[in-house]
């Protein structure tokens, strides 16, 4: 039995059935959290021969999420997917128009509109096929054409993954029904019968194919989805539109939808479609025999364009176009175009010359109206010079003065880091401001609703570039610093170009005067995030406490998560207490809202604010789930945030000894930073670094040091030798080399690092402790007493005076109790500093040979102590 009006599915209040067929059902719905009318599709798993129920729920759930990552201005967009009772459901946009099947028939099309309609349907299709998706059902009725003339590909109900090379993955091309692909067309007929509820076999075998009259369905001008879902079984899709790997069963591809492409395109240009057949086997024969109708007598299309669309249809598919963008190609290519173009260009002497230039400055005008996004950057960062020659604008070299006055020894490093990534940063901004703006004001691919959410995407990001570069102009030694990862904390340009996204980005506020002040309160927070990026976190402090006051009266819960999630990230950095309720409070304003970026960086942030800070592993772990699941409602394209979940989740197991799952999370947060930014970044030298920790961790130190060798070289290369991320690695690094029995390698780079931390940091900063305790251990181990008493006593002040530090406190006590014994085997400070470790040391983080080690040590010593006692 069908869903009533009010019976909900998931979040969602039904309206009215729209349309069925043997895929499912479609349904007018109301999404009460986002206050918008969708359109959704309850998917049926179709019983198969020695499949599973579940098996096949499971494959339509991974085609459905598939489906939901296209993100396409020419793709009908799919906000949400999940679960109904035993079936698949998928939230979509409800588009207000009509099928192209109706616009065709609503009025005589000219060969031009007609191309015109079809590249931009073609442009979704390439979409799809770009993601790894084969349609495998494309005709006229699963294109729509909203009321502005936007053009969407939709009903993806068939669509299957396919491989890089293109081809359907194994067992995924064809469908395991039990019906015999021989011969062909009587399985062709069942599966079409079995996909139209109102069709028996009869009917499909003596229906007329050939023409545009039947079985097409147009939509009517108030119903968006009424086309009947098409056929399931061995042959998918719609026989008249189907390519000849279709009906033989075979793996189908990307140029199987440029067939079915090609046919529908035949028909739109000529009123009939390209193989004749009275019935389901006459078209079989046709289609396999290649045999294409000749064009009417009263057909206006140029042959250039029929040749095009004859490629398309060539039974073999490797004779078609390799793509559909090569396809799109030929097509836009008109040959009459360059002479109209020249014809045009006399026209418009003639008008100069006769009626002056005022056409030829409205053409101008068009053509120079996306052309003006580089005079933004104008005192914020320009885009590069095109010389070559590396000239510095004069606010890169107010910048880069700013940098070296500080007298860091690795400014003239990162300055080149900062320029290098922010003239990349412009540049992609700037082609993608002009790209957005002329699809909608000169090509007409992208409608004026799409071009204002791209641009207010492209304007935060360019307000988050300002207020760093601001910043970057006054640098202090803490702002070069911080200043490399400043500049990658800004947030990817890639993301303004996922339409998906931007349009389930919550609702703006209603009131202009609310809109108003939202906007200027993000405004704001580009400027305060840019201030605790560079590290100025007591001003950052002081400046979102007003802003958090101001997002709260304007009631809007989107901004107000926003400002809360950037209070947080200030008070974690400052340890102060509130960070915990400042990222929760953020979280369940975004979750409510459905504003699911902040949601998942709140997520992704309280992992480390509960297991690293509090020790409360068990609220990590949830928290983490949490993350996961935003991230898969998300899809592609939050690497970052994807790889701090790893990487903070990593650092909370390794806390509680739980240490082979944190170094696969280590690895796991590697290999999406590497994908997402090339090896040679500095945030990727930092996660091979953590994944050198964890194998040190295992015992596999010399793994450890191979990799540590290479975190150090991609960290020198990127920040510069002398830069605090080298420092901490170097440390790392001693640390292993020590492990490993190469003490006078471990205490030359734990030298290093200390030099570097001092200098940066302070004598007594709590980071200095363990390259202290190596520098102690190596000179311990090459019998230099003296040195290793000194460096591990100065080692053990800041343990016992430095929270951060304290907990390497028992090992540090331990290794000044072995040097202490050594320089005098009576001493009994030496005795009470292994005693109190033993009792600090846990088995659960500890590694046991070193709780080992300690009840060895006092065995021995005890001995030694009782033997010299005796004399």
């Amino acid at each position: 039995m069908g869903l009533g009006r009010g019976d909900s599915i998931g979040r969602y209040l039904v309206l009215g059935l729209l349309g069925k067929g043997g895929m499912g059902e479609v349904y007018a719905a109301y999404d009460p959290e986002l206050d918008r009318k969708v359109a959704l599709k309850l998917l049926r798993a179709q019983a198969a021969a020695g499949v599973d129920p579940s098996e096949g729920r499971a494959r339509l759930l991974r085609e459905a999420q598939a489906i939901a990552r296209l993100s396409d201005p020419n793709v009908v967009v799919v906000f949400d997917v999940g679960m109904f009772g035993e079936r698949v459901f998928l939230a979509m946009e409800f588009v207000d128009g009509n099928t192209i099947g109706y616009w065709l028939q609503a009025q005589t099309r000219s060969w031009r509109e007609v191309v015109r309609t079809f590249t931009a349907a073609g442009r979704g299709l390439a979409s799809a096929h770009r993601a790894g998706l084969v349609h495998r059902d494309f005709k006229p009725d699963n294109v729509m054409i909203t009321r502005d003339g936007q053009v969407r590909v939709m009903d993806f109900g068939l669509a299957r993954s396919i491989d890089a090379d293109g081809e359907a993955k194994p067992g995924q091309s064809v469908e395991k029904s039990g019906v015999v692909a021989a011969p062909v067309a009587a399985a062709t007929v069942q599966a079409v019968a079995a996909a139209n509820a109102d069709w028996t076999e009869a009917d499909v075998a003596t229906r007329d194919l050939s023409t545009g009259a039947a079985p097409v369905r147009t939509t009517s001008p108030s119903t968006a989805f009424t086309a009947p879902l098409t056929m399931t079984g061995a042959m998918m899709g719609t026989p008249a539109y189907m390519a000849p790997e279709q009906f033989k069963g075979t793996a189908v591809d990307a140029r199987s939808d440029q067939f079915s492409f090609c046919v529908a395109l035949h028909e739109a240009l000529y009123g009939v479609r390209p193989f004749e057949g009275k019935n389901i086997h006459d078209l079989t024969a046709n289609v396999l025999a290649g045999k294409v109708r000749p064009a009417p007598a009263k057909a206006r299309v140029p042959g250039w364009l029929r040749r095009i669309v004859l490629r398309g249809l060539r039974v073999d598919r490797a004779e078609r176009f390799p793509s559909m963008e090569a396809l799109l190609a030929t097509l836009e290519k008109d040959p009459a175009r360059a002479r109209r173009r020249w014809a045009a260009a006399g026209a418009v002497a003639g008008l100069i010359a006769v009626m002056g230039a005022g056409l030829f400055r409205a053409e101008r005008e068009k053509q120079t109206r996306c052309l003006g996004a580089e005079t933004k950057l104008a005192g914020v960062w320009e885009l590069p010079t095109s010389t070559g020659k590396g000239e510095l604008s004069p606010r890169k070299e107010a910048i880069r003065r700013a940098f070296m006055a500080t007298g860091k020894r690795y400014a003239a490093d990162s300055f080149e880091v900062v320029r290098h990534a922010l003239d990349r940063y412009v540049t992609d901004w700037t082609g993608m401001h002009r790209e957005s703006c002329e699809a909608t004001n000169i090509t007409g691919q992208q409608s004026a609703e799409v071009l204002d959410l791209r641009t207010s995407c492209l304007q935060e990001r360019f307000a988050e570039v300002r207020a760093l570069t601001n910043i970057f102009g006054d640098a202090s030694g803490d702002v070069v610093a911080k200043s490399v990862e400043a500049v990658q904390s800004i947030r990817a340009v890639e993301q303004c170009a996922d339409i998906a996204v931007l349009r389930a980005v919550v609702k703006p506020p209603e009131d202009p005067r609310v809109r108003t002040a939202v906007a200027d309160l993000r405004t704001q927070l580009a400027d305060i995030r840019a201030l605790a990026s560079a590290g100025r976190y007591r001003r950052a402090l002081e400046s979102i406490q007003p802003v958090v006051a101001a997002a709260r009266a304007t009631k809007y819960a989107p901004v107000v998560s926003e400002s809360l999630l950037a209070l947080g990230a200030i008070e974690g950095e400052l340890a102060e207490p509130g960070a915990e309720r400042s990222y929760e409070d953020a979280y369940f304003l975004a979750e409510g809202a459905r504003h699911d970026e902040v949601a998942l960086e709140a997520a992704d942030q309280l992992i480390s604010v509960v297991g690293t800070n509090r020790s409360r592993y068990v609220e990590a772990e949830r928290w983490s789930r949490i993350a996961e699941a935003i991230l898969r409602r998300l899809g592609p394209g939050h690497d970052r945030l994807a790889a701090w979940r790893a990487n903070n989740l990593a650092i909370v197991l390794d806390g509680h000894g739980e240490s082979e799952k944190a170094l696969a999370l280590s690895i796991e947060a590697l290999e999406i930073k590497t994908r997402a930014m090339g090896e040679m970044h500095s945030d990727v030298g930092l996660s091979l670094a953590n994944v050198a920790y964890g194998l040190n961790r295992l015992g596999r130190t010399d793994e450890a040091i191979r990799r540590n060798e290479r975190a150090l070289q991609i960290l020198g290369s990127t920040v510069g030798s002398e830069h605090p991320f080298v420092a901490n690695t170097l440390a790392n690094h001693a640390e292993f080399l020590l492990a490993a029995k190469r003490a006078e390698e471990a205490r030359s780079n734990a030298e290093r690092a200390v030099a570097v931390m001092k200098r940066e940091l302070g004598s007594d900063h709590p980071d200095i402790a363990v390259p202290l305790m190596i520098l102690g251990l190596g000179a311990l181990e090459m019998g230099d007493n003296d040195n290793a008493i000194a460096a591990l006593e100065a080692s053990l002040r800041i343990c016992e005076s430095k929270v951060p530090a304290a907990a390497r406190t028992p090992e540090v006590r331990f290794a000044l109790a072995r040097a202490l014994g050594a320089a005098n085997p009576t001493s009994r400070r030496a005795m009470d500093l292994a005693e109190s470790a033993r009792t600090q040391l846990t088995t659960d983080a500890t590694p046991p040979d070193l709780v080992a080690s300690v009840n060895r040590w006092i065995s021995a010593h005890q001995s030694v102590g009782a033997r010299l006692s005796m004399r």
